[in-house]
């Protein structure tokens, strides 16, 4: 779900970039979409990211050798 806010500031953008003013169901729906190709884009990225730091670090159990 896209805030009135964030709606209002994409329209500010958009009319800013393209000089054409969208109505808010015109504004919801092209905001709606560039969400979700960055979602596509960039979630896989950020998925691998945080599973990769929940990751535990393995410990081993080798023993070291003193200094002779």
């Amino acid at each position: 779900m896209i805030s009135k806010e964030s709606l209002e500031k994409f329209k500010e953008l958009y009319k800013k970039e393209f000089g054409e003013e969208l109505s808010d169901q015109v504004a919801l729906d092209k905001a709606t979409r560039l969400l979700n190709l960055y979602r596509a884009v960039y979630a896989p990225d950020l998925i691998e990211r945080e599973a990769s730091k929940k990751e535990p670090i393995k410990a081993t159990n080798k023993s070291r050798k003193s200094p002779k």
